[in-house]
């Protein structure tokens, strides 16, 4: 399991987004983390992972391939 994501708390979260050059609002931000901690099966299965992209994408207006990125980001924290 991924155990970054599950430890991160939001302001290095906030980060890792200006990193990966993704600019959203905070109520986004805190979403799409809080969606991130409740779905950490998903980042390391690709099934789940594409499910989790294509759903992440609908509530935040973000490419597809932006939250690829982050995703991998995340992975490489771990």
């Amino acid at each position: 399991m991924n155990s970054y994501i599950s430890e991160v708390n939001y302001h290095d979260f906030h980060e890792l987004l200006m990193n990966n050059h993704i600019h959203i609002d905070q109520s986004l931000e805190q979403r799409l983390l809080s969606v991130l901690k409740n779905n950490v099966y998903a980042l390391d299965n690709a099934t789940y992972s594409f499910v989790l992209v294509k759903y992440m994408s609908k509530f935040t207006d973000l490419e597809n391939d932006c939250i690829r990125t982050l995703i991998s980001s995340i992975r490489k924290q771990s």
